[in-house]
């Protein structure tokens, strides 16, 4: 069974498997609460709130899609079916919250708190974790390259305290797609080693940051280059690794010029979380 709702509903019929809700106000109560078979949640239109999605009883729910960042219930058993969740807000202060959902896939998550590196002490317990979108966390990446199964990151919306990210010794072994956006580092060092898998590097609205390192044109894999027109040091970087690879007959690291406007394209259509 699958409704899809742009308006009020008192009740939801405990057999729905798909649900697809557009609220435009608070004006009516919604509660998926009860609603056990439920495997797809699509939220739209006005935020909705913890006590509207206290998720205890839907075992079944594998994928959780919102237009907006919303908050979870930490009180929610674990979820073990749930593959896809976007996007969602995580508390610095809730360390019971990222338990919940174990066998996820594909995360886009919000950092909310004082001190928001900490909040990301049990990534380690992701293990399946394939593809992470992530906004307004301190330096995620010590942690994050941890992940033994991460294939797509993003790095989004001031992800970084400070203005150097120097990857030293960090491998994001398994790593195919990296996105940096509105980001504040200045510096980034990087080399082959660090990504060694890495197809396609994507950066926008990067303002500050001084060029892309040289030594990702060596990464044997990579065949594509993204970027916009908001900074033009990462324009001269990017001609500086397309030559210097042609130089030595390497010509398949393809470059593209995208708009400078932000996605908010949060896995759907997005062929590298297919």
């Amino acid at each position: 069974m699958v409704w899809k709702l742009r308006w009020a509903f008192k009740s939801f019929s405990l057999h729905l498997r798909y649900l697809a809700v557009w609220r435009p106000n608070h004006d009516y109560s919604f509660s998926v609460r009860n609603l056990w078979n439920l495997q797809t949640l699509i939220l739209k239109g006005e935020v909705f709130d913890s006590m509207d999605l206290n998720m205890g009883n839907m075992v079944d729910l594998r994928h959780l899609w919102s237009e907006r960042t919303i908050s979870i219930d930490s009180r929610v058993y674990v979820l073990c079916n749930l593959q896809t969740m976007s996007r969602v807000r995580l508390d610095v202060g809730d360390q019971t919250l990222m338990r919940s959902f174990p066998n996820i896939k594909k995360l886009a998550c919000s950092v909310s708190g004082t001190f928001r590196d900490h909040a990301f002490l049990n990534f380690a317990l992701l293990t399946h974790l394939e593809a992470l979108d992530v906004e307004y966390m301190d330096n995620p990446t010590p942690l994050i390259r941890l992940l033994p199964k991460l294939e797509v990151l993003k790095l989004l919306d001031s992800s970084f305290k400070g203005s150097r990210w120097v990857t030293g010794d960090e491998q994001f072994r398994k790593l195919k797609f990296l996105k940096l956006e509105n980001l504040n580092i200045q510096l980034w060092e990087a080399s082959s080693m660090n990504f060694p898998q890495l197809r396609k590097l994507e950066v926008r609205t990067c303002k500050n940051i001084k060029e892309i390192p040289l030594e990702i044109g060596d990464i044997s894999t990579l065949k594509h280059i993204d970027f916009d027109d908001s900074n033009s040091l990462v324009l001269r970087s990017v001609n500086e690794i397309q030559e210097k690879q042609r130089e030595m007959g390497n010509y398949d690291i393809h470059v593209k010029f995208v708009d400078t406007a932000p996605q908010e394209v949060f896995f759907e259509g997005d062929p590298y979380y297919e």
